[in-house]
Order: C-alpha cells, then sequence, then structure tokens
C-alpha cells in the first residue's frame, strides 16, 4: 500500500472515528525480525511482553490482522493507522533485531503510539538476553504504563495522597491499577472514599492496605518494605477491621501484611465489637491466610459504611461513627442526611444479630457468619 494511499485511508479513518470515545486498550502485534533470528524469538517475546501488560490494568488486543511489514515498522504513521483500524486507544510496533557482532546479540526495538491524541514515544531499545526476556518484558511494560498514565483512569478530585515506601522504587497498585513507582510518583488527586493499595517490588514482600481519602485533605501512607526473610499474612475479616501489630496500624482488612517469621500476634479492633487477637506462625516466603468473624459486644448491632457528607441518626440521635451500639429489640427509626436531603427509615430489630445498614437502600443486611 502505497504512503498516498494510506495518507488518504488515515484521513477517512480521522474523521469516521472523531467522536468515538477509545476504550484503555492497546495493540500489540506480534514484533517483527531482522537478521538470523532462533525460531519463534519474535513470537515468544511478545507473550510475555502481552503478558507483563495486561498486569498493568491494560486491555491487551493481540493485533492478529495487523501485517508484519506494519507490526514491525517503528513508524509512527503506520503503527497510528493499525491501532485506529482496531480501534484502540494505544498501539505498539516493534522489532527483535540480530546483532552478530555485538556482546548483546539480540535487541528489542518498540514504538508506543497515542491513537486518540496522535503522539508517541521514541523508538525504545533494550538487550534482550534469552535467558531473562521476562524481566525486558517487563521493564518495557512500565515503560508504556508511563506512557499511556494509568493513574488517570482513577477518578479525579480534590482528596490528595502521596505514597512513599522504604526502600523507593517499588510498584504502586490503586484499585488493581499498576500506577507508578515510589521515588517516582507523583501527588494523586482522586476523589474521596476507599482505595486498595498494594507495593510490590523484587526481593520484598508485597504490602497492603485501605486508604480513606477525605475531600479537602491529603494522606501520605508509608510502606515500610520487608525483604523476603519473613512472610506475610492476609487477612480477612467480617465485618472489615482495623489490623495492629505491636500496637501500630496496619491498615483495614481485607489487607495483605508483612511479617517477620516466628510466632506474631496481631489485634483487629472496630468499634462495637471485642478486640480480637490473632496468633498466626509466619513461616519464611510463605502466605498464611486468616479469616475472623468479629464478636459484637452486644446484640442487636447495626453497622454502617462511613461517607463523607452522610449522617447516621437513630431515633433523632446523630451517630459520631459507622456503629450503632445502644440499641433495644423493637421498633427503630434511621435517618440518613445527605446532599440528596434527609430520608427515614424506620424498621424492627430482633432480640439478636448484627446487621449493615444499606444507607442509599434503607435496608438492613444480616453480617454473615460462619
Amino acid at each position: 500500500m502505497g504512503r498516498l494511499f494510506a495518507t488518504a485511508l488515515f484521513t477517512l479513518l480521522t474523521a469516521v472515528l472523531a467522536s468515538t470515545t477509545f476504550a484503555q486498550q492497546i495493540a500489540i502485534p506480534d514484533f517483527g525480525g531482522r537478521g538470523d533470528l532462533p525460531d519463534g524469538l519474535a513470537a515468544t517475546f511478545t507473550a510475555h511482553l502481552r503478558q507483563e501488560v495486561s498486569g498493568t490494568g491494560l486491555m491487551v488486543d493481540q493485533a492478529g490482522l495487523v501485517t508484519e511489514g506494519i507490526a514491525g515498522s517503528l513508524d509512527p504513521f503506520y503503527t497510528i493507522l493499525a491501532g485506529r483500524l482496531l480501534g484502540t486507544r494505544y498501539a505498539l510496533s516493534g522489532e527483535i533485531v540480530d546483532n552478530p557482532a555485538s556482546d548483546n546479540r539480540f535487541t528489542v526495538n518498540m514504538l508506543i503510539v497515542d491513537t486518540e491524541d496522535e503522539r508517541h514515544s521514541d523508538v525504545l531499545t533494550r538487550p534482550l538476553p534469552l535467558q531473562d526476556m521476562t524481566s525486558v518484558a517487563r521493564d518495557l511494560a512500565r515503560e508504556i504504563l508511563s506512557f499511556t498514565d494509568l493513574s488517570q483512569s482513577l477518578p479525579a478530585g480534590d482528596a490528595g495522597m502521596f505514597i512513599s515506601s522504604e526502600p523507593a522504587g517499588a510498584d504502586v497498585w490503586i484499585n488493581g491499577l499498576l500506577v507508578g513507582r515510589t521515588g517516582e510518583l507523583n501527588m494523586l488527586e482522586l476523589a474521596p472514599g476507599r482505595y486498595s493499595i498494594e507495593l510490590r517490588a523484587e526481593g520484598y514482600l508485597p504490602a497492603s492496605r485501605v486508604e480513606e481519602l477525605r475531600s479537602g485533605s491529603t494522606s501520605f501512607p508509608h510502606f515500610i518494605l520487608n525483604e523476603l526473610r519473613g512472610g506475610s499474612a492476609q487477612l480477612h475479616s467480617s465485618p472489615e477491621a482495623e489490623v495492629l501489630w505491636n500496637g501500630d496500624s496496619l491498615g483495614v482488612t481485607p489487607i495483605n501484611v508483612a511479617l517477620p517469621a516466628g510466632s506474631q500476634t496481631l489485634l483487629l479492633r472496630r468499634e462495637g465489637f471485642r478486640d480480637q487477637e490473632v496468633q498466626l506462625e509466619v513461616r519464611n516466603n510463605r502466605v498464611t491466610r486468616v479469616e475472623v468473624d468479629m464478636v459484637a459486644e452486644r446484640e442487636p448491632l447495626v453497622i454502617w459504611d462511613e461517607a463523607p457528607g452522610v449522617q447516621v441518626y437513630v431515633d433523632g440521635e446523630l451517630q459520631p461513627s459507622g456503629v450503632a451500639t445502644s440499641l433495644r429489640p423493637g421498633r427503630v427509626t434511621f435517618t440518613v442526611d445527605n446532599a440528596s436531603g434527609s430520608r427515614d427509615f424506620t424498621m424492627v430489630l430482633p432480640l439478636t444479630g448484627v446487621f449493615r445498614l444499606d444507607t442509599d437502600l434503607g435496608a438492613l443486611v444480616p453480617l454473615p457468619r460462619d
């Protein structure tokens, strides 16, 4: 296909697709090759790259319709054209080159494009050792992440969050999206609400917590990563509870916490429930899974998820936190105030039981127990 015809086709596609909203997808065709490459090398590396990119939260289109010439072109024009034809926001072209005279026998070259904003990266070049293709794919996936800036996929707002770690350089995952690395990641400005944060670094145990962001304030979650000389505990509780170790708060369940090897004691705490100690044996490089049913101090008990701008009254009395601890069986009126106004929900409480109040529907949902 001549360049002139391709230009005309590109112009037509631009006009037709101008109003299209592109998904957060990236087209990754099988890389091209130059020189005397081992059979299947390009396809094998491309598979590694697709897997690593999928782990960042982007949806990968394998771009099976893209020809080898365009797939390995490293030409922004043709790479954008291929992405537009496939309907993806982002696209790659890449090649693996045989360099018989070089100490690094094989090299991978890659170009990233944004079909919506018509921008492209520089050509990225990396040595490709055959025994460690995964590390190269992971490194290039980070470059793709930086180019696509998936942090923009998180809801924007006036709640700030700055994440740091010791050591720096850990991958930061928020609500399942890889958004950058500590030491390089700027302040995030997000909508108020609850966010699940996980940090991962080579040679260290993963660490996670749930962070509650409030409008107009800034949170500074700091993680101290433990080397792989210990293990970790994955804790779930019903309902959610704060987890403490040696008096320090580690976050709120569900949570995965790194701990030194040996016998450890964790404390789970939530207002309206008895403090609960958890004894566990932490083993090197192992994950210990723990599920805990919190025990109410008295029943009936009603809890709810706190949210900015939402107030809950019980029989006209404002509740300062997300729990009503002085309830009696019988007829009770819950009043929920929020930006939409005030609503009353009258219901009958049984003699016993723990319930979660759905502040949107005005319903009591029994808390599941084993």
